[in-house]
């Protein structure tokens, strides 16, 4: 399909808010990424729908919440708790991630065991 096509406001109105078309679908039928398509509908203003299963019928909550009972395996934490040895991790990793020059306390023990040399450095 015709990039210059697609990206038009009107035919992403068209298929996003009139046809109820998610931006994969969207992606899949005009061969664009989905990224793309998701930005072009924040460059022309059209309202997103919110993710996951806040937009799902009751229909489609009830089938997930029967399949979550059929599969108990899967969901192995519920009713559970960390230890406060993985609480720590966990709020280690996050730290990470909020700022990219923290290192984790394990990240400095290899850096010392290998000399000072950085995990990453090629010799």
């Amino acid at each position: 399909m015709n990039r210059e096509r697609v990206k038009n406001k009107d035919f992403l109105h068209q298929k996003y808010i009139a046809e109820k078309m998610t931006c994969a679908e969207i992606a899949i039928l005009t061969g664009i990424p989905v990224r793309t398509i998701h930005s072009w509908l924040i460059k022309f203003n059209i309202p997103r729908r919110k993710g996951g299963v806040e937009h799902w019928s009751e229909e489609q909550k009830e089938l997930r919440r029967q399949w979550n009972r059929d599969h108990p395996e899967i969901n192995r934490m519920r009713g559970k708790k960390h230890s406060e040895k993985t609480r720590k991790l966990m709020s280690e990793t996050r730290q990470r991630d909020k700022n990219s020059k923290w290192l984790c306390p394990l990240h400095h023990k290899r850096k010392h065991l290998r000399g000072g040399v950085p995990s990453n450095a090629h010799v």
